[in-house]
């Protein structure tokens, strides 16, 4: 592992690599996602595509279509694929064995319940959770499809969310960031500090580092909602 990071460092730094460009969309593409296998892009062509990450030859990727408008967010974890679309719709794909054979990926599930874009999303083995322009968070049971919770408190729409096995954390184009009880989806904290839009974020078990459009990035401690002292000004294009 360590000869081979040294070897493609090695090697970008010494400018001995290859660009390789991958066609086929038809519109802009929005959102990307990528294993040790492949590369998934979606698109507002309305369509998702799964390229072969080893060749960029247009007859090898795969095409899926079934939303009806932009495919907005993605979450690729082993063989399954999902999509959040302007449709308002989440779909769940399976790609198992489309190495060998592209026309067995199929559409399992389709969530419908948001009343906008589906801006974000992330999934584990048991459930989906969802962000949407509606303003609302959703969480979805991966195998039927059913809504489980339904978050409200964001003025705006909700732009970036990532959860773990207590917490959800979201961000909005309200400038706040809230931090909700995963099993009761009720929010324990609302943190304000951002002049702007709140469009991406991570968190672990101590801090919440956020950045928005303010161009601004805050280190926030999750259980006070204090913003900490570390506090980068960057430009964000």
């Amino acid at each position: 592992m360590f000869a081979e990071r040294f070897r493609v460092r090695r090697n970008w730094l010494l400018g001995r690599y290859t660009v390789r460009t991958f066609e086929g969309h038809s519109q802009g593409i929005s959102c990307v996602q990528f294993d040790e296998q492949r590369i998934v892009s979606g698109s507002s062509d309305k369509t998702i595509k799964v390229w072969d990450i080893r060749t960029n030859k247009p007859w090898s990727a795969l095409t899926l279509a079934g939303h009806s408008a932009t495919v907005r967010c993605l979450h690729l974890s082993g063989d399954r694929l999902v999509s959040g679309s302007a449709d308002r719709t989440i779909k769940v794909w399976d790609l198992k064995n489309t190495g060998k054979d592209w026309s067995s990926a199929a559409c399992r599930v389709t969530m419908i319940g948001h009343m906008h874009t589906v801006r974000c999303l992330q999934v584990d083995d048991n459930k989906v959770v969802s962000g949407s322009y509606d303003k609302t968070l959703k969480v979805w049971d991966l195998s039927s499809g059913q809504c489980c919770l339904t978050l409200r408190g964001h003025e705006e729409a909700v732009l970036c969310v990532q959860f773990n096995a207590r917490r959800i954390v979201s961000g909005s184009a309200d400038r706040t960031i809230k931090v909700w009880d995963l099993s009761e989806g009720f929010c324990i904290n609302t943190l304000c500090g951002h002049h702007d839009a709140v469009t991406c974020l991570h968190f672990d078990d101590n801090r919440i580092i956020s950045g928005s459009v303010d161009s601004d990035l805050k280190f926030w401690d999750i259980i006070t909602g204090q913003v900490c002292l570390f506090l980068f000004l960057c430009t964000i294009y």
